[in-house]
């Protein structure tokens, strides 16, 4: 795709995954629905599939080992 293309000639050392919404699926069932207009936005879903967080991605080094261990 175009946007596969211009992340590997302006970001060749990415060593993370990139996600983009063509359908607006996304912003549909998950932005709007959670009062989030930011981006970036994290979305942890739990063992149980339930949504444990939603919050900048800066904040996933705190929460993440909460979920995993079920104090959160």
């Amino acid at each position: 795709t175009k946007v596969d293309a211009w992340l590997t000639e302006k970001f060749s050392n990415l060593n993370y995954r990139i996600g983009f919404d063509y359908t607006g699926e996304m912003n549909k069932l998950w932005m709007d629905p959670s009062s989030s207009i930011g981006i970036p936005t994290s979305f942890v879903v739990d063992r149980d599939g339930h949504i444990a967080f939603i919050g900048h991605p800066a904040e996933l080094d705190d929460v993440l080992p909460k979920v995993l261990n079920g104090s959160w």
